[in-house]
């Protein structure tokens, strides 16, 4: 079973994308990782690289997330 939840997948986001894509309070990210039962890793300040978002979890619920995050992503870059 744990090998099943073992699947990475990482994405690339520009650090002022992160604020929506996590929603007031963690609303928007805590809807996606109950939705999908994965676990979306955003950086930390001290992290090098600032873009890359971590998704970990069974690979097709990563795939899902993966997925929405990216959609979410595409319609940030089209209004911003």
């Amino acid at each position: 079973m744990q090998e099943e939840a073992g699947y990475t997948a990482e994405l690339r986001a520009k650090p002022q994308f992160h604020g929506f894509l996590i929603g007031r309070g963690g609303s928007n990210i805590r809807d996606l990782r109950e939705r999908t039962n994965t676990r979306v890793v955003f950086p930390t300040v001290n992290d090098a690289d600032q873009e890359l978002i971590t998704i970990i979890g069974k690979k097709e619920n990563v795939a899902s997330a993966v997925n929405e995050l990216k959609a979410r992503i595409d319609s940030l870059v089209s209004i911003l």
